[in-house]
């Protein structure tokens, strides 16, 4: 009896492995899913980065010589043209050193006379005309720090220093503009820069003169447009990021130093393999991305790597031009089933 009942438990286990499914047997009969083709496609990349506005040109008009600040003949917002005198500033040093160097030239044309006769040496004769000529450079330096001109055609931003005030040789210390000290703050906005930080990665697609797209807090509708203008030539040791210029015209004048923006650089035109995104799937615990691609109605299992996304298609790799991917019945599928392609995408 023993023996019969062990004969009927192991009849009975061999029967139950003979019915449990393998699931590694692939699908004999054909699944019917909905495919589409990879197409190799322009396509135009964009970098975004958040910047500051400065003005194209930017000047602190001083003197190299401290001294009284006289009278200032402009106000804030005036536009004053190149060459224009801004400021007086006290001239006394300077009346001295005329007073000195008219003196200085009518002993000098005096010696001269003497001279061409044969009445002094050449050695004293050189001695008065090196003097007269550094009283000369005194005078003219001191002649341009007495008047402070306009050196190109801007708008006068800042008075730092009021009239009968003692002007000194500080530095400004106001982040972002400039650093020299000076009577008053002169800028160009005609043009505008916008500064921006690109990473490491990103410099060698940076080339001069590439289209930007500039948009403003204060004008939320509006694009502006620019382009890169300058790249520095150097990284900074610590964010490794390189500084690049973009200049936008600015004769609305509604762009402002200091106002922040977000610049788009648009980069030139790529070509790349475009599939749906509902073609994708990810794989389960894991950030590994990957799609069926079929060929003679089996399909393969094959990993991506998206590089872009445009709407509904993403830009991937590891896909060539042409190839079927399915978009629909891919949750049912694994690699080597047999499928039935139903027509359509």
């Amino acid at each position: 009896m023993k023996k019969v009942n062990y004969l009927l438990v192991m009849l009975v286990l061999i029967l139950t492995a003979c019915t449990k499914p393998n699931e590694s047997i692939i699908n004999t009969e054909n699944i019917v899913v909905k495919a589409a083709t990879a197409e190799l496609k322009p396509y135009i990349s964009e970098l975004n980065y958040s910047g500051s506005i400065t003005a194209a040109k930017e000047a602190n008009l001083g003197a190299i010589i401290p001294g009284k600040v006289e009278t200032i003949f402009v106000k804030e917002g005036d536009i004053v043209e190149k060459g224009q005198l801004i400021a007086q500033l006290s001239d006394e040093l300077f009346t001295q050193v005329s007073i000195e160097l008219n003196a200085i030239r009518k002993d000098y044309n005096r010696i001269e006379q003497l001279y061409q006769k044969g009445s002094i040496s050449e050695m004293e004769h050189d001695h008065l005309k090196a003097k007269l000529d550094a009283t000369e450079e005194k005078y003219n330096m001191l002649q341009k720090n007495t008047q402070i001109t306009a050196p190109f055609t801007g708008s006068v931003v800042e008075i730092l220093v009021n009239e009968g005030e003692n002007f000194f040789i500080m530095p400004a210390l106001n982040p972002g503009y400039s650093h020299a000290s000076g009577v008053v703050r002169l800028m160009d906005m005609s043009e505008v820069k916008v500064n921006i930080s690109i990473n490491e990665k990103d410099i060698s697609k940076i080339k001069k003169g590439l289209i930007t797209e500039v948009r403003c807090d204060a004008y939320p509708n509006e694009v502006f447009q620019g382009k890169v203008h300058l790249i520095h030539p150097i990284l900074s040791n610590m964010s490794r990021a390189a500084n690049v210029e973009i200049m936008i015209d600015n004769s609305s004048k509604k762009l402002m130093p200091g106002m922040f923006c977000k610049a788009t650089i648009k980069l030139p035109e790529d070509r790349g393999i475009f599939i749906p995104r509902y073609a994708m799937l990810m794989q389960t615990g894991s950030s590994e991305a990957y799609t069926f691609v079929a060929s003679d109605n089996i399909v393969e299992k094959r990993s991506i790597k998206v590089l872009k996304s445009i709407g509904d298609e993403i830009l991937v790799s590891n896909i060539s031009d042409g190839e079927q991917v399915i978009t629909a019945g891919k949750t049912k599928l694994k690699s080597g089933d047999l499928i039935s392609i139903d027509g359509g995408k």
